[in-house]
């Protein structure tokens, strides 16, 4: 079934919205949920509970793109469980952020500023080269271990490290050429 007639099912308030978007989107979001939690367990209840954020979501909202949507949701989701359940221990996300933390030190609240950097950033994203791009997206928006990065590129995990590290200096050098003060 296609995206809209989903999201139409959505609206008409119908449960068999849930059924066909698990059927077309389930495993999808189970990946980006397991990628964060490292727990079919937890990754399970995530998406669950995404499942119903859509549900409360849609409507009002309808979303230009289903899969980013519900993405986005399940990334929310497990970042927020993931908070809870490790309050101070120090996970394998906590490292992947500490990498950006040099080039975007920006705050949550800062709304207006996160917008900004968060069109610059995608912006940036389009400068780079596929293989760059794609090792800088799966480290930082799926939490993927430069391991699994290594693994699914058939690259050393030394090539991965060096790759993020460049791209990581570009994009510093990136802000700091759009003006953009963090």
């Amino acid at each position: 079934m296609d995206d809209t007639k989903i999201i139409d099912l959505f609206w008409a308030r119908s449960e068999d919205a849930l059924t066909q978007m698990s059927e077309k989107y389930g495993n999808y979001c189970n990946t980006v949920a397991f990628g964060i939690l490292r727990d079919s367990g937890h990754s399970e209840e995530c998406v669950n509970d995404a499942y119903l954020k859509l549900w409360n979501s849609i409507p009002p909202c309808r979303p230009d793109n289903l899969k980013a949507f519900a993405a986005k949701t399940v990334r929310n989701t497990a970042l927020d469980m993931l908070e809870k359940s490790t309050a101070q221990k120090r996970s394998g996300i906590n490292v992947a952020l500490e990498e950006l933390e040099n080039v975007i030190s920006t705050s949550r609240t800062e709304t207006e500023d996160a917008v900004v950097l968060g069109e610059m950033i995608n912006g940036f994203l389009l400068s780079l080269g596929d293989d760059a791009r794609r090792m800088f997206i799966c480290r930082y928006w799926y939490f993927m271990t430069v391991k699994e990065i290594a693994d699914a590129w058939s690259v050393s995990e030394s090539k991965v490290k060096m790759s993020l590290l460049r791209t990581r200096k570009k994009l510093q050098k990136y802000i700091e050429r759009e003006g953009m003060t963090l």
